[in-house]
């Protein structure tokens, strides 16, 4: 009897929370069980980094692989043993950051296998650097394997991370210090200054301003090099971007680096990187050049423009772009 109903117990619980709402996406579901599957189910040597909650993502990834979770912002926090201000009020931060120190795990994971997928959250460039090992996942994602560092190392990137995240500094080579860098790209037939218009600040280093109207296609902007430009020793190129959308919301970017010339704005071996700015926010963007999705083929020692995407979406906007840096 008691049998029987521990089995009718587990069986409702177990189709309560599986056919519950909210719930995460099915691709995070199947990373999940892929990490479960690789590692196995209750491995408590193996940190699981989800860096947000939509859909009770920490909670179903905990039930689905029975390992230990880090719930933060950055993974350079758990190499460290950093707690997070911003995330001190957040009951299940607190939670599972508890987990962690009482097993002895935060700031200590010499004996510990770090691992995370693509649906967990956004690796930023910085982060990616961590990565040992990344494996495809049928109907899911992409699990990675981050390597292990030393804190002394941990903390050099996050000094490094700190500095190339703040808005305020100015880091790398200059690229936008010429007069009218940016140029407006004009579709054969389209209406003069119907998509954009574009302003420059007093100097060719201060802010460019660019005012969308609506419309349902990319603005192009785009500037062509005097001589092809060798990138090949530089890690990133680092963009800061203001976006003000009319009625809130958030803008899509897609930057390319282009090696061939077919036009001022056209290209058919390019690089491209894609990015999202929420209004009000004045973003950093650090673009890893060795990771461009490959449009035709590249070649990162020659690139002759580059070329900025910015998505209408049938909504007005102002975007002001104040700084284009190459960073070693």
């Amino acid at each position: 009897m008691i049998a029987t109903i521990l089995s009718l117990n587990i069986s409702v619980q177990y189709k309560f929370y599986y056919s519950g709402s909210p719930k995460p996406s099915e691709s995070t579901i199947e990373d999940a069980l892929a990490i479960r599957s690789i590692f196995g189910y209750g491995n408590r040597s193996v940190i699981v980094y989800v860096q947000n909650n939509d859909g009770r993502k920490v909670e179903w990834i905990s039930a689905l692989t029975g390992m230990n979770i880090f719930y933060g912002r950055n993974i350079l926090d758990l190499y460290l043993g950093k707690v997070d201000e911003q995330l001190s009020g957040d009951v299940v931060y607190r939670a599972w950051t508890h987990v962690l120190l009482k097993a002895g795990l935060f700031g200590n994971i010499s004996g510990a296998t770090i691992v995370t997928a693509e649906t967990f959250g956004t690796l930023d460039p910085l982060e990616t650097e961590l990565i040992s090992q990344s494996i495809d996942v049928p109907n899911g994602s992409q699990v990675y394997i981050l390597r292990y560092i030393t804190k002394k190392n941990a903390s050099t990137l996050y000094e490094l991370s700190n500095q190339l995240y703040n808005a305020d500094i100015i880091v790398g080579q200059q690229l936008n210090g010429k007069d009218d860098f940016w140029k407006v790209y004009r579709i054969p037939g389209a209406k003069v200054g119907h998509e954009a218009t574009i302003n420059r600040g007093e100097t060719p280093t201060q802010a460019y301003k660019i005012t969308l109207t609506r419309g349902n296609y990319y603005i192009r902007l785009y500037h062509i090099f005097d001589k092809p430009q060798n990138f090949s020793s530089y890690r990133y190129l680092r963009l800061i971007i203001y976006c003000q959308v009319q009625n809130g919301g958030s803008k899509n970017f897609m930057l390319s680096l282009a090696s061939d010339m077919i036009g001022g704005g056209e290209s058919l071996n390019r690089g491209e990187y894609m990015f999202t700015c929420a209004s009000g926010e004045k973003k950093v963007v650090l673009i890893p050049l060795s990771n461009l999705k490959q449009e035709g083929e590249l070649n990162i020692s020659a690139v002759t423009q580059l070329i900025l995407y910015l998505d209408r979406d049938q909504t007005i906007a102002n975007v002001t772009i104040s700084e284009i840096t190459l960073i070693k």
